[in-house]
């Protein structure tokens, strides 16, 4: 990629395309296409969200086109963190997903996701640490509330300073 004097992305490799981001996006995050052919990237930075297109493959897995078996919340990478982390979790069935950091008071810290409709794949979301008002959390640990149609799902993760 090329990014010009003002800072735009100006080139992009061979299958990447930017794409406008939804409304009030502030998270960085990474989904990938239940085919595997697909992947988006937003960046809250720039303002965009990246649409990576591999070529299709030619020994093609019959595994691969399905989504994962088990709606799950996978934990966060790294853990402990400072500043950031990568929260993971895998959808079973497209639908509407909730994923909020609470304290151990039963806060709400940052909504990372209100009820977005997401496809089934695996979907990793960065949370950089912050609150909903933008300001830095403290140190402490944390819990991790998914909730889709389904099911409800909690961690805990600790920020460290």
């Amino acid at each position: 990629m090329k990014i010009g004097p003002d800072g735009e992305a100006e080139e992009f490799l061979n299958g990447i395309h930017p794409s406008p981001p939804p409304p009030d996006d502030r998270r960085n995050d990474l989904c990938f296409a239940s085919g595997g052919d697909r992947m988006f990237v937003s960046d809250a930075v720039r303002g965009l969200i990246y649409v990576i297109q591999s070529e299709p493959s030619t020994g093609a897995d019959p595994e691969a086109d399905l989504p994962p078996r088990l709606t799950e919340l996978h934990g966060n990478y790294p853990n402990p963190f400072n500043p950031s982390t990568t929260l993971r979790f895998a959808l079973s069935a497209e639908g509407p997903v909730t994923l909020e950091i609470y304290d151990l008071s039963g806060r709400r810290v940052r909504q990372l996701l209100r009820s977005e409709s997401l496809p089934a794949c695996e979907h990793a979301v960065v949370w950089d640490g912050r609150d909903d008002e933008g300001r830095a959390a403290a140190a402490g640990v944390y819990l991790v509330s998914l909730r889709t149609r389904e099911k409800s799902f909690s961690g805990k993760i600790v920020l460290v300073k």
